[in-house]
């Protein structure tokens, strides 16, 4: 059953931005195990080790009037562009339109804070899970879970137990909006989570809920009685023009302002990737992204921070 063209922010339910920082493949890892004859898994030294995904939690009516024209705000003070793709990554290293922070740290922590103060007031909170794929393999081997399927299921289920005890008055409807990467990398993610949350679609069209839910320990009792919706979105606003598989999806003015969502989860969970990763394998140095570092630990806003194995 084709869906019609999304055309307007659901205001009466809660949307969910994730976005991932890192490879979820364990390939590399493999590889470099095998070329080197060792015993167990080690860092790859040319490469990242975790994988980490941050989840932005926030309302219909929260994200429309107040969290979107934040991010569109700032964007045109700092880029003179309100569609600005802010990607961390390209930030850190002076890309594309950020040639302004090459050699610049100073310059991009500022704009930094500016980005955290247009929404520190906005009312949103998120989760963010960080798997060490090193430790993960050791401990598993070949039964170590997909990094992109294991992060998004935690976090929807955490997210699912924030809007139970939440006194706003929404739906209890969760619209997940994750970052795309291929049409057919998309499709199978959202046959996980659909899989995941039980939903299956009979072929004479009835749609019946087979709750597969809890399925990690300390999850939320109600996330049973949660509607879900999932949906893929690109991080570049072109690409709602360009590909024919978002043209039938969004208008270009409702996608390019979802998109947001997804910028700012991307700055939040790859500032805080880069610390962990720092931290354990000493592999960044990124010291402008305090800000973010600040922002993460002590707004309020993050609900649930999990570390895996």
């Amino acid at each position: 059953m084709k869906m019609d063209k999304i055309k307007e922010i659901d205001t009466n339910s809660w949307h969910l931005f994730l976005d991932e920082s890192g490879d979820a493949n364990y390939k590399r890892l493999r590889r470099f195990k095998r070329q080197n004859n060792w015993i167990e898994f080690r860092p790859d030294p040319s490469n990242v080790t975790f994988f980490s995904l941050a989840g932005l939690l926030v309302s219909g009516k929260d994200l429309v009037e107040s969290f979107i024209p934040a991010m569109k705000k700032v964007k045109q003070e700092l880029y003179g562009n309100e569609d600005t793709v802010t990607h961390l990554s390209d930030m850190l290293a002076g890309k594309g339109n950020f040639t302004m922070y090459k050699n610049k740290p100073e310059l991009l922590k500022k704009h930094l804070n500016a980005i955290i103060n247009a929404i520190i007031n906005v009312d949103f909170v998120f989760n963010i899970v960080h798997i060490d794929k090193v430790k993960m393999l050791n401990k598993y081997e070949e039964n170590a879970s997909n990094p992109y399927e294991l992060a998004p299921t935690i976090i929807m289920e955490r997210s699912a137990g924030y809007i139970w005890q939440s006194k706003k008055n929404t739906d209890k409807v969760i619209r997940v909006w994750f970052e795309s990467r291929t049409k057919g990398k998309d499709k199978e993610l959202k046959r996980f989570m659909i899989r995941e949350l039980g939903i299956v679609f009979p072929k004479k069209g009835k749609v019946i809920q087979r709750n597969h839910f809890p399925r990690y320990k300390k999850s939320s009792n109600n996330i049973n009685n949660i509607k879900w919706h999932i949906h893929s979105l690109p991080k570049y606003p072109s690409k709602l023009k360009q590909i024919r598989y978002y043209v039938d999806k969004y208008s270009y003015e409702i996608g390019k302002d979802l998109i947001n969502g997804i910028h700012l989860s991307d700055i939040i969970v790859s500032a805080s990737r880069k610390s962990i990763e720092n931290t354990i394998y000493n592999k960044y140095k990124h010291f402008e992204v305090e800000p973010i570092l600040e922002f993460i630990n002590h707004s309020g806003k993050l609900i649930y921070q999990k570390f895996l194995p």
